[in-house]
């Protein structure tokens, strides 16, 4: 039983990593995962194999997506990231919805993927640093400090971080400091 169970999970290594190969990916975070995974697979630990093989297959897909089979390019660390944020920002949601229904036992399986999706993640910015950003763009001579120009703002912040802060935190910021300058132009 013990060898059979050994052979069975030998052939799903084999068999993931060998779909994973396929992929044009020349990344250092996808790199990591990948072998996290096989950590993961070699250490018995099904609850982070689950989690990374979702992740792998959310980058596969984007790599479809974005490269379909037949042309050139690869996917970078700032896409695997985007995929990896978008991941985080869904979880963050579940975990909002499953504690409103009081289902606690999903909440923790949740928090738990959001750790685990969180490791491969820059460190978030603070709150300070984010404002500086939003103050150094509101610098440059392109940018008026119109709220018309609310979206070009955001855009270049959000170029500027690239995935180290949400962007609903970022949003925030760039509406304070707007609409403090207004304030202040006003008085």
């Amino acid at each position: 039983m013990l060898e059979k169970r050994k052979r069975q999970n030998s052939a799903e290594e084999k068999i993931t990593a060998s779909a994973i190969e396929e992929l044009v990916i020349r990344s250092m975070l996808f790199t990591k995962i990948n072998d996290d995974l096989k950590e993961a697979m070699k250490g018995h630990d099904s609850f982070r194999v689950g989690v990374l093989r979702f992740i792998l297959s959310q980058i596969k897909n984007l790599s479809i997506m974005k490269y379909p089979p037949g042309s050139e390019g690869e996917l970078t660390d700032e896409d695997i990231i985007s995929v990896l944020s978008k991941s985080v920002k869904t979880h963050k949601e579940s975990i909002e919805m499953f504690a409103k229904g009081k289902r606690e036992d999903l909440v923790i399986k949740e928090e738990k993927e959001l750790v685990i999706l969180k490791s491969y993640l820059p460190e978030e910015k603070s709150y300070a640093d984010i404002k500086k950003v939003v103050l150094e763009i509101l610098q440059k001579p392109a940018v008026s400090r119109e709220t018309k120009d609310f979206g070009k703002v955001m855009g270049m912040v959000m170029a500027e971080i690239k995935g180290q802060a949400d962007g609903g935190m970022v949003s925030k910021i760039v509406r304070e400091v707007i609409n403090g300058d207004k304030a202040k132009s006003d008085s």
